[in-house]
């Protein structure tokens, strides 16, 4: 297996793997291209992921923090369309005026964040609830089902049984008898 470094290429390649003479894949930045035999076969996509302030938990307030890791890419709620894939560049985003009025807007609204949250989680346990009613009740049904098709064969038995000892039963009868 051979390895190859790209800077620029068509589609922003960083890294190539020859797995052998026929299959080649491709790495970028957010995506991983794969062919075989100069055909392309599928592609699998990593997702950004999106940036959470930090919350002082003494004075629930928002403030921004040192991201580490901007492997996949990094996006910004008050950007969710750009994508950030150098630290410096968020860097440089968090001193903008829209994500400072972003941070301010989680301040001010901090409670109603928590309240939100908290209706989040009620809601979330109810629906695990029904959920796990309907699972219950979709096993009872399997079971019932199960039993009415066994009960459903055995009764198609019986009456096939029935049907073949009436045919043999209509057999006995003499047919030069015509009385």
């Amino acid at each position: 297996m051979s390895r190859w470094f790209i800077r620029n290429g068509p589609r922003k390649i960083n890294f190539v793997i020859f797995v052998d003479f026929t299959a080649v894949i491709y790495f970028s930045l957010t995506n991983i291209y794969i062919y075989n035999y100069g055909t392309y076969i599928m592609e699998i996509t990593t997702n950004p992921e999106t940036y959470t302030p930090y919350i002082d938990l003494e004075t629930q307030a928002y403030s921004d923090h040192n991201i580490i890791n901007i492997k996949y890419g990094m996006v910004c709620p008050c950007t969710p369309t750009k994508v950030f894939y150098k630290k410096e560049q968020f860097s440089s985003h968090k001193k903008t005026k829209k994500h400072r009025l972003w941070i301010d807007h989680l301040n001010a609204n901090a409670h109603n964040f928590y309240v939100q949250c908290l209706e989040h989680d009620k809601t979330i346990k109810t629906q695990q609830m029904l959920l796990a009613q309907a699972d219950i009740k979709s096993k009872q049904d399997d079971t019932i089902i199960k039993y009415l098709e066994q009960k459903m064969i055995t009764l198609e038995s019986e009456l096939l049984q029935r049907k073949k000892a009436d045919i043999l039963s209509s057999n006995n009868h003499d047919l030069l008898d015509f009385e």
